[in-house]
């Protein structure tokens, strides 16, 4: 951990211990154990992949019987699964093309999903992002196992083909309930599909977190002296990196500005189609060596260790993970008030910075606050403990669990 950034030293002591740590298992009558299945189709680098494999691995160490269900197997994993959660590939993990071809290949997948299920003999089965809920509630038709699919997005900013629309406005009803990560979401979810029941339930943190490969030393990537604006995430249009570029630039350039005074580094940490894209813009502003994108970290604790200050300028979020393990930590934050999860996450002011989406100048002017601002950095920082305590594994896990609990009950399960 770095001296001159000890976030992790203001958690919790419960937070700063390893997150894989043995839990101890209890007793019969005190934790009815289930045979939970969990669906994602690959573990790769992604906040639902993330979430995925935290839950596993959480309810594993609990005592419960875990399998992870995924289409493509463990080369590919980005997140650590623990020895104790089983995994089973299905197959059919390779991109299709053509209506018929797509129909085909989800179907096969739904077949030997519905298999699986009734092999395992699950008691619970949840499924993580739109076509797998929609695949779920078609394999679990008839079956004693309760379904629950988990929806990963705020719908309406990722709009799905038509057939698949219209496979999760009839198909959700054949779930026994369905997560949303926000209300925003929720309440979409209640009016556009057949749900019968939705539940909010945002995204855990684990702190420490897990590392992985690609390793990349931040200390060694900025410059010497500098003080680090760190994003992270896909390099891909909705992430809305120019915005964060340009106002960065401008909030360096503006005359008379604390932060021109100092020597600010942006550094991206993600990988994604836009890397050309934003290398010109980068090279048009002149801004070389102040904006870096050093491409995608399996080590984000150590970069989060490291930054100075975080933004996020995402056009939409379905829970954005990368602010959250930021203000977990304790980094003093900027974000646009996106539709969804930048509002759940900070309370302006008091842990961090909420700015409009589509103003410029909102973000320049608060970009060039909290660079030019030691102590206001220090005083937003002093708060990881709202995170932390709002999105503990335990607490989360809990509200997964009850919906878990309530779903088995509809059925007349014990």
């Amino acid at each position: 951990m770095s001296a001159r950034h000890p976030h992790t030293s203001k958690l919790p002591q419960a937070a700063q211990g390893q997150p894989n740590a043995p839990l101890p298992v209890l007793q019969e009558r005190q934790l009815r154990r289930l045979n939970i299945g969990l669906l994602i189709p690959t573990l790769q680098s992604g906040g639902a992949e993330r979430v995925c494999s935290v839950l596993a691995n959480h309810w594993a160490r609990k005592g419960h019987h875990v399998t992870l269900m995924t289409y493509a197997d463990a080369s590919g994993d980005s997140f650590p699964v623990s020895p104790f959660v089983t995994r089973v590939v299905l197959g059919n993990s390779q991109l299709t093309s053509g209506r018929w071809s797509t129909l085909t290949k989800n179907m096969a997948r739904v077949f030997a999903l519905r298999r699986q299920i009734k092999d395992l003999k699950l008691d619970v089965a949840l499924s993580f992002m739109s076509v797998s809920n929609s695949n779920l509630a078609l394999a679990g038709r008839g079956l004693t196992a309760v379904c629950i699919g988990a929806e990963r997005t705020y719908p309406p900013a990722v709009p799905l083909p038509r057939l698949a629309e219209w496979a999760r406005w009839a198909l959700y009803g054949w779930l026994d309930a369905v997560a949303a990560q926000t209300s925003e979401a929720a309440a979409w979810l209640q009016a556009n599909t057949r749900a019968k029941s939705v539940a909010v339930i945002p995204n855990p943190v684990e702190l420490p977190l897990a590392c992985s490969l690609p390793r990349l030393d931040p200390i060694t990537l900025r410059g010497a002296g500098s003080l680090m604006l760190l994003a992270v995430g896909r390099l891909s249009t909705e992430k809305n990196f120019e915005r964060l570029i340009r106002a960065f630039a401008q909030a360096l350039d503006t005359p008379g500005a604390a932060a021109n005074q100092l020597n600010w580094q942006l550094i991206i940490v993600g990988e994604g189609p836009e890397r050309a894209a934003l290398s010109r813009l980068i090279e048009q502003l002149g801004a070389n060596g102040k904006v870096l994108l050093p491409g995608r970290a399996g080590n984000m604790a150590d970069w989060y260790e490291a930054a100075d200050a975080f933004a996020l300028t995402s056009d939409f979020e379905g829970y954005p993970n990368g602010l959250l393990e930021a203000l977990a930590y304790g980094v003093p934050s900027v974000a646009c008030d996106c539709l969804t999860g930048p509002r759940e996450l900070i309370d302006d002011g008091v842990n961090g910075l909420l700015v409009a989406t589509n103003s410029a100048s909102e973000l320049t002017n608060a970009l060039r606050r909290l660079m030019g601002d030691s102590s206001l950095r220090k005083q937003l920082g002093s708060h990881a403990d709202i995170t932390l305590n709002a999105h503990a594994i335990e607490s989360i896990s809990a509200r997964w669990e009850s919906v878990f609990a309530q779903a088995m009950a509809a059925r007349g399960h014990a």
